[in-house]
């Protein structure tokens, strides 16, 4: 879940997102519904659905994907699909670069300008509304380096190298 960059206090809206997440008795009432009521907990990481579980439909949320419990899991749950979600947990690996956050307040006029340019040619290139694919192609990527790509790549790859030095 993000906090939108003209949050006026986005440490608090961050506080509240880990509370969401991490307060056990709130996580479940949001993703869950009501113990007791709409569900019943087996123990600490299994729970069955009550015949009420349809009033509150678990995982049924829109917040529901951001603050998830991984490990709170259906007791009903075919064991097939606990092993194959056990084998992915096994087998899953997390992206090194996942905390890396590009700041591009430097450079936001050719920011702009690349994502116009990019919204002028990739819908019609994705749909294939366009007929000479390779010219709009090459179109597209000189008006990319007039509107100054380079620069837009040169300080990416300035600040993904001074993370990666900090890591």
């Amino acid at each position: 879940m993000a906090i939108a960059s003209s949050s006026r206090n986005p440490e608090r809206a961050a506080m509240i997102l880990d509370i969401m997440e991490n307060d056990t008795y709130l996580n479940q009432l949001i993703i869950l519904g009501i113990e007791g009521v709409h569900y019943e907990m087996q123990d600490e990481e299994h729970y069955m659905e009550t015949d009420k579980a349809a009033d509150y439909p678990i995982w049924g949320t829109s917040a529901s994907w951001a603050i998830k419990n991984y490990k709170l899991t259906d007791a009903s749950m075919d064991p097939r699909q606990v092993a194959i979600e056990a084998s992915i947990e096994e087998r899953g690996e997390t992206s090194p670069t996942r905390t890396f956050a590009f700041d591009d307040s430097e450079i936001s006029e050719y920011t702009a300008a690349i994502k116009n340019i990019l919204n002028d040619y990739v819908p019609s290139l994705q749909l294939g509304l366009t007929k000479d694919i390779d010219g709009a192609l090459d179109e597209m990527m000189a008006k990319l380096e007039s509107a100054g790509l380079q620069i837009y790549m040169d300080e990416f790859e300035k600040q993904y190298n001074a993370w990666v030095a900090e890591q």
